[in-house]
């Protein structure tokens, strides 16, 4: 696949190669993907399933679409949200397989100095403090985790001794990475969109592992 030919903005930050090297999981399918490129070069509208986080269940959603954006290795729609009258942007990981086109072609068109980068970057990057997020860590292990956070107790699991820390977060996804990478040595107690995140994030990564 050849991402920009095919109207992908990919990230400044990231080689294609890198991007399709990412499982669907990470993605989001094949066939929504493929439908909502096709809308999209068509100008026309889309119906789809969609869930806000992965512990909430799938909500229709009519959307405009302007534009698929890669962003620190995760794939986003952006678009004309209708029944919200308001930009939005879906990560494609969290949509359903079974996308609707409909509408006159050529009748939805990327409104002229959008960015649609950009309008990524400032949904998904980093901001103002949103929550904390509640990680037990263990002991003598993820110094970089425990230097963010307060240590509000200790806590065993199975037989390892370790601490409980409360880090303030500004990117829930850049967060979920940074936990994720480090395994076994850190596992998130709260809240459980961000823990199930993690467990999706390293799930993926024993996927590519396999692969090898």
């Amino acid at each position: 696949l050849k991402l920009r030919a095919a109207g992908i903005q990919v990230d400044q930050n990231e080689s294609a190669a890198a991007v399709t090297a990412v499982p669907a999981r990470t993605r989001g399918s094949e066939p929504a993907l493929g439908a909502l490129l096709a809308a999209i070069d068509e100008g026309k509208s889309v119906r789809f399933e969609h869930r806000p986080s992965l512990t909430e269940p799938f909500v229709t959603r009519t959307v405009q679409p302007w534009g698929v954006v890669t962003f620190r290795g995760r794939w986003y729609l952006v678009g004309h949200d209708v029944d919200r009258d308001d930009t939005r942007t879906f990560r494609l990981s969290r949509i359903g397989d079974d996308v609707k086109a409909f509408g006159s072609p050529q009748s939805v068109r990327k409104p002229d100095g959008i960015d649609l980068q950009d309008i990524v970057r400032r949904v998904a990057g980093t901001s103002s403090v949103s929550g904390t997020a509640r990680v037990w860590l263990q002991d003598g292990r993820a110094t970089e985790l425990r230097r963010m956070g307060t240590v509000v107790g200790e806590q065993t699991v199975g037989s390892r001794t370790g601490t409980v820390v409360e880090v303030p977060v500004r990117s829930w996804d850049w967060i979920s990475r940074l936990i994720a990478g480090h395994g076994p040595d850190a596992m998130v107690l709260a809240p459980a969109e961000l823990r199930a995140d993690v467990i999706s994030t390293l799930q993926t990564a024993a996927e590519l592992e396999n692969e090898r």
